[in-house]
């Protein structure tokens, strides 16, 4: 469980969320739609970090992309679990409503790697992809 900056402890997002945080990045200011290919249940550790990383993600593109095209991916990627939040176009706010440590993506790629999977972040093409691989993420 993460602080969510109250009082007590915040259950990170599962993937049950990420419609809703789409909706709340849409309200916000970018065109956010989501793509969920996936179909198995999840194991919670990796419903969890995929919530994150696409709370975090979206978060960023309303902080960074205002007005940007944003897609949320959730794919099953042979025994693993691929989720990929590509935002193209848009400008950074100049006061954001959304304040970041600038510790989200350092967090997001330590939650990934620690349960074994690959995590990568970064400009591509004319856009910002975040992209993690999570293995054994079906539950069996």
């Amino acid at each position: 469980v993460l602080r969510d900056g109250a009082e007590g402890f915040a259950v990170p997002p599962g993937r049950e969320r990420i419609p809703v945080l789409v909706e709340e990045a849409a309200r916000s200011g970018v065109d956010a739609v989501l793509h969920d290919g996936l179909e198995a249940p999840l194991a919670d550790p990796v419903e969890q970090a995929i919530g994150r990383v696409a709370q975090e993600s979206l978060a960023n593109a309303v902080r960074h992309a205002s007005g940007s095209s944003v897609e949320v991916r959730l794919a099953e990627d042979g025994d693993a679990v691929l989720i990929e939040v590509v935002s193209r176009g848009g400008e950074a706010l100049d006061a954001p409503e959304l304040r970041g440590s600038g510790m989200g993506l350092r967090m997001l790629a330590e939650r990934v790697r620690m349960l074994g999977g690959e995590f990568e972040a970064g400009p591509e093409g004319d856009g910002w992809t975040v992209r993690a691989r999570l293995p054994g993420g079906a539950q069996r």
